[in-house]
């Protein structure tokens, strides 16, 4: 009778890790700036299980080896998460990327808890008069604590946060900052009018630019920028007032929220309702925003 070994490497983990998906549209115009958010948060549940089997037979030995693979699986996990939040009277962020992160306390806490967090801390109020400099710096020094004191065992992920608001010479600003890389890039120098789509942002890419970039080998892009420029959509936001900034920031983000219903390939990421927030040099205003509600 032969001898029969049997190796086997099968095992299902079921972790948790917040998906990317989600849209926020940032316009910048001669008249101020429009923010605007889905509410959708979705999680990822990474399956790995035994796939596939190779079979070695030498001598004696009868070897099988599992092949362990992962599968993701996206799942809504609320309809109702806060993406814009206010800094002061003329300071208003986005936030995509990680959903959660472990506060000061040890507790896991979404990121609208980590930036009240920062607003008790910072002692800010709706009506602290604080320029977008020191908003971004004071955010920034707090977001690296945080970072620091991450569970080591813990996947971070990176968070997107795009700041924007008035300086002390009355004049736009936006900035974009990215942890735990903790990189800090100013937007729009010169108080130049334009949009900025952070989180879902293939079909804005498709929609306004012509193609999606991040399907194109950056080759290819580099040396045919000419012809990818002729596909843009010629979007004057220096002659746009600030509803017509609304009414496009609300147009990106209920186009990527209708077309995942028609792509058989998209996931379900973004969705619920549409947060709407305007800041102008007389400071942060929402324009809509979703409330507590029965039935």
């Amino acid at each position: 009778m032969r001898n029969l070994i049997i190796f086997v490497f099968l095992f299902l983990l079921i972790s948790i890790s917040i998906s990317k998906a989600t849209v926020n549209v940032v316009v910048s115009t001669y008249e101020g700036l429009v923010l605007a958010a889905d509410s959708r948060l979705t999680l990822t549940d990474i399956e790995k299980q035994a796939d596939s089997v190779i079979t070695t037979d030498s001598m004696d030995i009868v070897t099988k080896v599992y092949i362990i693979k992962e599968k993701e699986k996206q799942r809504v996990a609320s309809d109702y998460s806060k993406k814009i939040f206010q800094i002061g009277t003329s300071v208003g962020v986005t936030c995509s990327g990680v959903g959660f992160l472990y506060n000061e306390l040890g507790n896991n806490s979404s990121i609208k808890g980590i930036i009240e967090d920062f607003r008790v801390q910072e002692g800010i109020s709706d009506l602290s008069a604080i320029p977008i400099e020191k908003a971004v710096s004071r955010l920034r020094v707090f977001m690296e604590n945080l970072y620091k004191n991450q569970p080591r065992n813990k996947d971070k992920g990176t968070l997107r946060l795009i700041i924007c608001g008035y300086d002390e010479n009355k004049k736009r600003r936006i900035f974009d900052f990215y942890m735990p890389q903790d990189t800090v890039l100013p937007r729009f120098g010169q108080g130049i009018p334009g949009s900025l789509v952070s989180g879902q942002d293939d079909v804005f890419s498709r929609l306004i630019k012509g193609f999606d970039a991040s399907l194109l080998d950056s080759k290819i892009y580099s040396e045919n920028q000419e012809i990818f420029s002729e596909l843009r959509y010629d979007i004057r936001y220096d002659l746009m007032s600030l509803q017509d900034a609304v009414d496009f920031a609300l147009f990106i983000v209920r186009a990527t929220i209708e077309a995942q219903r028609f792509n058989q390939k998209a996931s379900m990421g973004v969705g619920g309702d549409i947060d709407i927030a305007v800041i102008t040099p007389d400071g942060f205003r929402w324009i809509q925003k979703k409330e507590l509600h029965g039935e």
